[in-house]
């Protein structure tokens, strides 16, 4: 059995969630029983998740009484086996980057269709880590101009070369893309990938989005974070 929570105030994005995995269900033929599970807070989950241990979950973001941020987090640390997708009326590159680097394998915006929640759903039981298109689509290499990212170059923390790499990677970018935005050979952006891994001790698409929140490569939040309110 599949057994998903979804950790939902209201209980009326529970019941969307269960339908869209019916039909992935359907369509995949998929011979496990899906049981899905309507909890209301946090703490319900975590005591839930003692006793029957989730294969995914989804986070509302929008929860009323508590951080959804920091319930990804305590999953991360009490169900390492499970994998939880945050789910939230808003597609804000900001806001994606800063629940990836929370602990979130996946980034799901309610009003997404049924195919692209198969397919973030996909890619997240296989392993990877998935957020919506409009959010790839948003996530350009535009901040190596920002401010803050020509203070870390001038003070020597990255390279002109490392922040091109490092925004590519929380970006999106392919290997590919990135050689054409250096103007090099694939094997050299390679390269200066795997030196920042090992520099950094990167690993995940979390450890990358950690070293670019302490670098300030993030996209600028603060416009955004006014007009919706932090999470």
């Amino acid at each position: 059995m599949v057994r998903v929570f979804v950790v939902d105030g209201s209980g009326y994005f529970a019941e969307g969630i269960r339908r869209h995995l019916e039909l992935v269900q359907g369509q995949k033929e998929m011979t496990e029983e899906v049981l899905v599970e309507s909890v209301a807070t946090g703490e319900d989950a975590i005591r839930m998740g003692r006793s029957h241990v989730p294969v995914l979950v989804f986070v509302d973001l929008s929860l009323p009484h508590e951080s959804g941020l920091g319930l990804i987090r305590r999953f991360r640390t009490d169900f390492r086996d499970s994998k939880v997708v945050a789910c939230s009326m808003y597609d804000q590159g900001w806001l994606v980057a800063r629940t990836l680097a929370a602990g979130a394998h996946g980034y799901l915006v309610k009003s997404a269709g049924h195919e692209e929640f198969g397919r973030i759903v996909g890619v997240v039981l296989g392993g990877g880590s998935a957020v919506p298109d409009s959010v790839r689509r948003q996530w350009t290499l535009d901040c190596v101009a920002r401010r803050i990212v020509s203070e870390s170059v001038r003070r020597g923390f990255l390279s002109a070369d490392d922040v091109l790499v490092v925004c590519g990677v929380i970006h999106g970018a392919t290997t590919a893309e990135l050689a054409h935005q250096f103007g090099c050979p694939e094997s050299e952006v390679v390269s200066q990938r795997r030196a920042l891994q090992e520099r950094f001790n990167t690993r995940t698409a979390e450890d990358w989005c950690r070293i670019a929140m302490v670098y300030g490569l993030m996209p600028d939040s603060r416009d955004d974070a006014r007009r919706f309110g932090s999470v």
